[in-house]
């Protein structure tokens, strides 16, 4: 996978808040792999693997709703909507990678364009919210 189309800085990911840190990581670690496999043909082990990506970014965005539901998060819905909508999304290209109907490079855009996307720009306001509720900045 391609530096460019995930991020590999962890630093880009970090939030300050230790599972959803965790989590940032696991996903990244996901979502490179899968560049790797669409880009070399294994498609059984790419569905094997999109299918994990998709259960902990479900984790992942319950998680962080939860927390932002407990500190009364007034874009709440707004945010899980954009989640499902990713989730959604990852959804038809699990079942394109099932049918034989998506190629390495609808892989590497579903990356590249919407998760990491997601990560680091849609996630901007619920960072600043972070920071200025739990860390007090």
């Amino acid at each position: 996978m391609s530096a460019s189309s995930t991020p590999t800085d962890r630093d880009a990911l970090r939030r300050g808040i230790a599972n959803l840190d965790d989590q940032h990581a696991q996903i990244a670690s996901l979502a490179r792999e899968a560049e790797y496999l669409a880009r070399a043909g294994y498609t059984p082990a790419l569905h094997r693997l999109l299918n994990e990506l998709s259960l902990r970014l479900k984790e992942h965005f319950d998680d962080e709703e939860a927390l932002l539901e407990a500190l009364d998060y007034e874009q709440l819905a707004h945010h899980s909507e954009a989640h499902l909508a990713l989730i959604e999304n990852l959804a038809e290209l699990l079942m394109g990678v099932t049918r034989g109907a998506a190629a390495a490079l609808d892989v590497q855009r579903f990356i590249s364009s919407q998760l990491t996307a997601h990560f680091l720009s849609g996630d901007a306001a619920v960072d600043s919210f972070f920071q200025r509720v739990l860390h007090h900045t």
